[in-house]
């Protein structure tokens, strides 16, 4: 018997006092994640993040926030198919795959880094980098 076949046979008044348990916990799940998502961005401009980096530490109260900036990054499927032809499969097959994605994040950031400058050119006009939400854990502080 599966725990939606259990609830179904419940007698009413039960089932309906879940449920409203259930509504009320998710409501207030939901209003607490959105104020930490507002936590989380605030800590993402407050932190100092050295040059190149995506990860700052932000301290206070005893309690340190370590926060991660995160980024998506997408492709105009159209523009890497010229870049292929224009790059050639032996230059575009070492960073893309058949799907014309990168084979790694590190793959890409090495070829956006030390690439042949027109291909690189031709890979980031097909780019689009879009901001995600700032990662962050806690810690209590070691005294």
């Amino acid at each position: 018997m599966t725990a939606q076949a259990s609830v179904l046979r419940m007698p009413e008044p039960e089932a309906a006092a879940l449920i409203r348990e259930g509504a009320a916990l998710k409501a207030k799940i939901d209003e607490e994640s959105e104020r930490l998502r507002e936590i989380h961005v605030h800590l993402l401009g407050i932190a100092s993040f050295a040059p190149g980096k995506k990860t700052a530490i932000v301290e206070g109260a005893g309690l340190k926030a370590k926060i991660q900036k995160k980024e998506y990054v997408k492709f105009d499927q159209e523009k890497l198919a010229r870049a292929r032809l224009e790059m050639g499969d032996p230059s575009f097959t070492k960073v893309f795959g058949w799907a014309f994605k990168p084979r790694t994040a590190k793959d890409l950031d090495a070829f956006l880094s030390y690439g042949d400058a027109e291909h690189v050119a031709l890979v980031r006009d097909a780019m689009t980098i879009t901001p995600g939400a700032p990662q962050v854990s806690y810690e209590t502080v070691e005294a």
